[in-house]
């Protein structure tokens, strides 16, 4: 139990003030209830980030708070802290010629021969001065909340399929 959520080995319990409340169990739920007025971008936020990796939690599978890209063949897990660049490079690296597989949360399978990186939505989560650093306009993108300058980029080089690591940074 923490300020904002509560969890078991099959349920977890997310409470955002003023955004929603989400519920998630047994690896294949997650219920959301919205607590105030917001967009749909504010309840995603949340959901595609913490909640998405509860419910990857309880299916024994492990979320890396990390961006993936398969860049020169290679498939790269960056995992650093929040706000360090991982969607920003991640995005430079697309733009050089890579793919997207993951951002923000990569989920790591260990099941096969090597540990692989399941994809997730062809969509990098990034800030108005990164746009601006990498040349892309703002304009027409859904942000992330209101109050933040955070922007969904939709992504169109994008892995379908579950990749193999070559490397992660740390």
């Amino acid at each position: 139990q923490g300020v904002l959520y509560q969890s078991n080995e099959s349920e977890f319990l997310l409470r955002i003030e003023n955004v929603a409340n989400y519920y998630v169990r047994n690896g294949n739920e997650i219920i959301v209830h919205e607590t105030g007025h917001v967009s749909i971008g504010e309840i995603s936020a949340f959901l595609t980030g913490t909640s998405f990796g509860a419910l990857i939690c309880q299916r024994c599978l492990l979320p890396l708070h990390a961006c993936t890209v398969i860049f020169q063949d290679k498939c790269l897990v960056i995992a650093v802290i929040s706000g360090a660049g991982k969607s920003t490079l991640a995005m430079a690296l697309v733009k050089s010629g890579g793919m997207l597989v993951a951002d923000d949360i990569s989920v790591i399978d260990f099941s096969g021969e090597r540990p692989a990186v399941y994809p997730s939505y062809p969509t990098i989560k990034i800030w108005a001065d990164s746009l601006k650093h990498l040349g892309i306009s703002s304009k027409g993108l859904e942000p992330v909340r209101e109050e933040l300058q955070k922007y969904y980029l939709p992504v169109s080089k994008f892995n379908h399929m579950p990749t193999a690591i070559s490397h992660i940074y740390i």
